[in-house]
């Protein structure tokens, strides 16, 4: 027995002997990394030649109950350097790999593939290269791969991964994978529940063997060259909740199949620009779907009610297809509904009024359609509004001034169409304001002094209606102003000095109006301005040599006035003047 014994004991020292070499191997490999790189950073600072018998302590490290390193963590700790250094096969015990989000550079060396246990690796956000992938070639395990955005060269499909059968992630977004998807991978990786792919240069066929990724929760192709139609199979793709497919050349009419995928909660088809045909009747009858986008296609026919089937839509966007008749009924029920864009198809008719009930709303984008009629006044009440667009429609009548109740708007576009009366005095309640465009319409009366309280705008645009009166000076105090257009109007009196104060201005018209008196001096303070057009108006007296600290103009015309006198050298100073008309007034002298 005596022998046994102090065979065992031996055996058992020497595994112990065996672990404490491998820990010490261990330890050694990442100091020996750790000292390569460019940058240290504080994180790391538990790394050190004097802790290394507590290595399982380290930053970013995890191990087993025998003290072996299975996870290496070090995601966002602004790593810059290469992997050459790290001697991987003193890490292979390694399960859990994650380098994301670093500097990372350079290519994947061969002792990589003594990574055969990794379950998962994320080594996104990096600036890797690899030329063949032959490194990962042993890593059977691997459920959850990610190689978001680095440089792979350009290449095809990765064949390693059809050999990874029990992948349930796999993310090879934002890199410059070319060729077709394999169609392998929908027999081989059937496990998987998430597969990204966007931003690449993927082309051909969406592969139909997709249909056995009956796992799959999130499929996101966005951005490729995908073309062909998408196939009938994918309503075999029960679990789908995410579907995002924009930016690709798909073309054809949606299988009537895609009404099967009753977990759909996201759907994005935007800008295929060749799909068509109508939407699937059914499509979101599952009751989930809370984000639709069908936008820059070819689509037609009648929105079904399917998609709100649930009341959780919050998102539509149908802008630019060939949907036509009137505004859907059903989507006013929609009460969870925040953004609709229904710009630039034929819908016709009036807006309801009851729309206004629609007070969870904060996007209601409905330009360049055939709407008629007024603007309902209870769009007042939808006082969640941050975006209103009803441009380029036939609408008409006055504007209801209880739109002045929607102090949370931030865009108001109300131009292109034939609406009369005044500018709402209420309007200056809209305090969130950062751009309003009433051009092109009929409007009359004089600009309200209350728009002045709209400190936050950004751009203004009154261009081309009927105003008259005087240009207020409340206006000098919207200094967040960038883009000023009151051109083609009856304005009439002087340019208010105030306008100096708008400090931030980069565009100003107020070309075609009957403005008199002198170009105000105080303009020389707009040292932001880069187009300035007073043309065809009545101003008179000299041009104020402040102009000539107006150094970011570009574009300057004073043409079709009544200015006097000589043109002051002080305009030689405008550096970057691309383009300058003082034609038709009564000014001598010449610019040096």
């Amino acid at each position: 027995m005596k022998p046994m014994s102090l065979d065992i004991l031996i055996i058992f020292l020497l595994f112990l002997f065996s672990l404490k070499c491998n820990a010490k191997t261990e330890a050694e490999a990442l100091l020996t990394w750790k000292s390569s790189l460019f940058n240290i950073p504080q994180s790391l600072s538990s790394w050190s030649l004097t802790n290394a018998t507590n290595h399982c302590h380290w930053f970013g490290i995890t191990c087993n109950s025998a003290g072996g390193i299975v996870e290496l963590n070090l995601p966002n700790c602004s790593l810059s350097g290469t992997l050459d250094e790290l001697d991987f096969t003193s890490l292979s015990n390694l399960t859990k790999l994650n380098l994301s989000k670093n500097m990372l550079f350079g290519s994947i060396p061969q002792k990589f593939s003594a990574l055969s246990k990794l379950i998962s690796l994320e080594m996104g956000y990096n600036h890797f290269e690899t030329s063949n992938f032959s490194e990962f070639k042993t890593m059977p395990t691997l459920t959850y791969l990610s190689l978001r955005s680095n440089n792979f060269p350009v290449m095809e499909f990765p064949s390693f991964i059809l050999n990874c059968t029990n992948l349930t992630v796999l993310d090879l977004s934002v890199n410059e994978f070319k060729g077709t998807i394999p169609d392998s991978l929908g027999t081989n990786l059937v496990k998987l529940q998430y597969l990204n792919l966007s931003f690449n240069s993927f082309s051909g066929l969406i592969p139909s063997s997709i249909h056995n990724l009956v796992h799959l929760r999130k499929m996101i192709l966005i951005h490729n060259q995908l073309s062909g139609l998408i196939p009938a199979e994918i309503g075999n793709m029960t679990s789908l909740e995410q579907l995002d497919m924009n930016g690709n050349s798909l073309e054809g009419k949606l299988p009537s199949t895609m009404s099967q995928l009753e977990n759909l909660m996201y759907l994005d088809l935007s800008y295929n620009y060749n799909l068509t045909g109508s939407i699937p009747t059914g499509l979101g009858k599952g009751g989930l779907l809370h984000f639709a986008n069908f936008s820059g296609n070819g689509f037609s026919g009648e929105l079904p009610e399917s998609l709100c089937s649930g009341f959780k839509l919050e998102y539509l966007d149908v802008g630019y297809n060939n949907f036509d008749g009137a505004l859907p009924s059903w989507l006013r029920n929609c009460t969870e509904l925040k953004q609709i864009v229904l710009s630039g198809n034929y819908f016709s008719g009036s807006l309801p009024t009851d729309w206004g009930h629609c007070t969870s709303l904060t996007s209601f984008i409905i330009d360049a359609n055939n709407i008629s009629g007024v603007i309902p006044k209870e769009f007042g009440n939808m006082t969640n509004l941050h975006y209103l667009s009803l441009a380029s429609n036939s609408l008409i009548g006055v504007i209801p001034k209880e739109l002045g109740n929607l102090t949370s708007l931030q865009q108001l576009s109300l131009d292109l169409n034939f609406l009369t009366g005044e500018i709402p005095k209420e309007f200056g309640n809209m305090t969130s304001l950062q751009h309003m465009n009433l051009a092109s319409n009929s409007l009359t009366g004089e600009i309200p002094k209350e728009l002045g309280n709209m400190t936050s705008l950004q751009e203004l645009s009154l261009a081309s209606n009927s105003l008259t009166g005087e240009i207020p000076k409340e206006l000098g105090s919207m200094t967040s102003l960038q883009d000023l257009s009151l051109a083609s109007n009856s304005l009439r009196g002087e340019i208010p000095k105030e306008f100096g104060n708008m400090a931030s201005l980069q565009n100003l018209s107020l070309a075609s109006n009957f403005l008199t008196g002198m170009i105000p001096k105080e303009f020389g303070k707009l040292t932001s301005l880069q187009h300035l057009n007073l043309a065809s108006n009545s101003l008179e007296g000299n041009i104020s040599k402040e102009f000539g600290n107006i150094t970011s103009l570009q574009d300057l015309s004073l043409a079709s006035n009544f200015l006097t006198g000589e043109i002051p050298d002080e305009l030689g100073n405008l550096s970057s003047l691309q383009s300058l008309d003082l034609s038709n007034n009564s000014l001598f002298g010449h610019i040096t």
